[in-house]
């Protein structure tokens, strides 16, 4: 069990992470526990995603980045929840341009869509204006072309994506990296729909690292997750 502060501010460069010592320490344990799961060769990326809406994986996503890269590495954050992205929302960031238009079309090149946070080792991609069909983006050549360009280029990088019961976009971008992480949150995701995610990456045969389990009872001491390894 790992307690995690429900703050939303940044934790960059240019603030204390001493003010928040509970929410640090967990961040850093979920990092070490998510990297001692690849015990062959370093997880350099992985999809995060949950099975239902409002899990919080998004959250969780932009703070682990925001620890790995506090802790020397170069991370990169690429939202391909391309029909309600949040990472925009979370990081304080514009999304007028981002992944669809690199997909979609040869301009602009994608240095001009990563953009970069405070923490020098820390850069965000946000998703782009919602296309009419993003299964097809997301599974296309090109994608897969800057997958393994983004493996290349980062120490880490996090794929948050859509929820994934009932659609299929974070199972088709599993196979493309190390693994997946599955989101769900205490007393709220159904139990049902869980299990059936499962079973569904498991059909897949798609590499699921874990299930983080989020509690939040609106108060600082009461907002924990737990980590379960498969």
């Amino acid at each position: 069990m790992t307690a995690i502060d429900n703050s939303d501010r940044y934790l960059g460069e240019n603030n204390d992470f001493c003010q928040f010592p509970q929410f640090l320490e967990s961040f850093r344990l979920l990092h070490t526990n998510i990297q001692l799961l690849s015990s062959y060769h370093p997880m350099r990326s992985f999809v995060m995603t949950s099975a239902m809406p409002g899990d919080g994986k998004s959250t969780i996503s932009f703070y682990l980045e925001q620890i790995a890269a506090a802790m020397g590495k170069k991370v990169f954050l690429v939202d391909t929840d391309l029909r309600q992205p949040n990472i925009h929302n979370i990081s304080l960031v514009k999304n007028i341009w981002g992944l669809i238009n690199l997909i979609s079309s040869n301009t602009p090149h994608k240095q001009q869509l990563i953009q970069q946070m405070p923490s020098r080792n820390f850069s965000i991609m946000t998703a782009g204006q919602r296309p009419p069909d993003p299964t097809k983006l997301l599974t296309s050549e090109k994608m897969r072309g800057l997958m393994k360009e983004f493996k290349h280029d980062y120490d880490l990088v996090i794929y948050d994506t859509l929820p994934i019961f009932g659609l299929a976009d974070a199972s088709l971008l599993t196979p493309n990296t190390d693994g997946i992480v599955l989101v769900t949150r205490m007393e709220k995701t159904d139990r049902e729909a869980i299990q059936q995610t499962i079973d569904n990456l498991r059909m897949s045969r798609a590499n699921i690292f874990g299930m983080l389990i989020n509690d939040h009872n609106n108060s600082f001491n009461d907002y924990y997750s737990k980590y379960y390894y498969h």
